[in-house]
């Protein structure tokens, strides 16, 4: 592989987290790690050149104040179509889920012309007081979880459910959520996502849809799992501008 294209890839499938949590409780925390990338994917390497391989030339800011959403806020109660909030959402607009509500389906993202000024967030209606700090790993006691067979205790201080669940309940190869070919600028936020049990395993949980393309597709603090041992598959796409910011 091209060294500069392996170099790119690498940085933009960069987790943006240096620390580890227990429970509520964060061992260390440190703002989102956008120490080599500044606002609006400006490169800050302080070189152009590692040895013989050229260093990454454009990266994703990852940073909550690096993506706006100043728009509307659409509001899906439980039970409301969650599909037809995506597709009235506009450029700049949030749509906010009841914490604590399940959404069942297979849901698609819209592609919109949107940019660096105009993300559309879909985050849980819980304030962000009440999940970990931004650049913190979100744990299943945010989910209302107390325990889980046969791992370490989380220790949980309380497991108060403030994120909102979207499931499917398919057995094709993945889902809940699917990319629209050429869909960019969205960040997840204070949400779980999963796939029924007995239904069988998926591949992804989050894909790009019809080996289409996407980009600027930020998790930030989002619970990926599948039942039954809760490991966390998580996204997949041809293009891999989307990025894990816990």
């Amino acid at each position: 592989m091209d060294l500069m294209r392996f170099a790119r890839e690498v940085t933009l499938l960069l987790f943006a987290l240096t620390t580890i949590v227990v429970g509520m409780q964060p061992l260390a925390h440190a703002a989102p790690d956008n120490r080599y990338c500044g606002p609006r994917g400006t490169v800050q390497f302080g070189a152009s050149k590692d040895g013989p391989a050229a260093l990454p030339i454009t990266c994703m800011y990852t940073a909550l104040i690096g993506t706006p959403s100043r728009g509307r806020i659409l509001q899906v109660a439980a039970g409301a179509n969650l599909q037809s909030a995506l597709n009235n959402a506009q450029c700049g607009d949030t749509i906010q889920l009841q914490a604590g509500a399940t959404f069942t389906g297979f849901f698609t993202l819209p592609a919109r012309s949107c940019d660096a000024n105009h993300w559309i967030t879909i985050r849980t209606s819980a304030p962000s007081s009440s999940l970990p700090p931004e650049g913190t790993r979100i744990t299943p006691c945010y989910a209302g979880v107390s325990s889980l067979p046969g791992r370490p205790a989380l220790n949980c201080v309380t497991t108060r459910n403030v994120l909102a669940k979207i499931v499917y309940p398919g057995s094709r190869s993945s889902g809940p959520l699917g990319l629209a070919p050429g869909a960019n600028h969205y960040r997840l936020l204070g949400l779980e996502i999963t796939r029924s049990p007995g239904t069988g395993g998926v591949s992804t949980l989050f894909r790009v849809r019809m080996q289409g393309k996407a980009d600027h597709i930020v998790l930030d603090r989002v619970d990926t799992w599948q039942p039954p041992r809760r490991h966390r598959p998580c996204c997949a796409s041809e293009r891999h501008d989307v990025c894990r910011d816990h």
